[in-house]
């Protein structure tokens, strides 16, 4: 990700306060390593793969990630031809826990040798794979299971596991209300439809006046072709919380590069 400072939007909607606009004098900064959860939100075809492969390609030109795996239910699909053939998998809860355990594992078996584990940070995207979601959020392995396959302790766990999630969705409340908390970014395409404007101002509109104020922030962000409402959830102010982003579409590319575990 480009540094890129944030900057007032020309004042085009009524409203007491407005998102800031990224440019490259320095703003919208993504710290690679303290965020692992982002959420993208926007309806089909509206070019949440062209953004997320802006942030691989600029992700990986940083060495952030030392790979990338997608999983979707469209792997077919030839979206991800950038990405290693094996890096590009179907999405099941089985899939996503074992990765954990894997790694687990792997601390597991480096404590009792008295190392410390060696883990390389990878980032794992689940590309509309959300009506699966509540499939993963239960999942608990099975009967006789180890508790620590439950995804919800995978999902606490992430950070110490050198994971990252990137999470797309065509609709926000797809996911679970705590696997919507944690996210550390919010990623909004423009869109009208009360049904999905109200439920994240609920979420990430408390620093705007009203529903009303909140949706005129979101339509002044997205004036710009493939611009998005970035919102940081946690922010304490209505500047750090709402940035307007324009990513820039991505060049060519091919990542190689090997996963440090099986996906089955």
């Amino acid at each position: 990700m480009a540094d890129i400072e944030s900057k007032k939007l020309e004042p085009k909607v009524e409203g007491s306060k407005r998102a800031t606009k990224a440019d490259d004098e320095g703003g919208l900064k993504i710290e690679y390593g303290k965020i692992c959860c982002q959420y993208f939100v926007a309806p089909m075809g509206c070019g949440k793969t062209s953004v997320l492969k802006s942030l691989i390609r600029s992700a990986a030109a940083k060495g952030v990630y030392s790979g990338f795996l997608v999983m979707s239910p469209t792997r077919l699909s030839g979206e991800w031809d950038e990405l290693p053939e094996e890096a590009v998998v179907s999405f099941s809860p089985e899939s996503l826990v074992s990765i954990y355990r894997q790694i687990r594992h792997y601390k597991e078996k480096c404590h009792a040798d008295g190392q410390k584990p060696k883990l390389r940070r990878i980032c794992i995207i689940l590309d509309d794979a959300m009506g699966s979601v509540n499939k993963l959020w239960q999942y608990n392995g099975g009967k006789g299971a180890d508790p620590e396959d439950s995804f919800l302790n995978c999902f606490i766990s992430t950070r110490h596991y050198k994971i990252d999630l990137w999470v797309t969705a065509q609709h926000y409340t797809g996911a679970p209300p705590y696997f919507r908390n944690c996210m550390n970014r919010v990623w909004i395409w423009p869109t009208s439809n009360p049904a999905v404007t109200k439920p994240l101002y609920q979420f990430v509109g408390g620093l705007c006046d009203s529903h009303k104020h909140f949706c005129e922030v979101l339509r002044e962000a997205t004036r710009e072709p493939y611009s998005v409402l970035v919102v940081n959830p946690k922010a304490k102010t209505f500047e750090e919380m709402y940035t307007s982003f324009t990513p820039e579409l991505p060049k060519p590319f091919q990542l190689n590069y090997k996963l440090p575990f099986n996906v089955f």
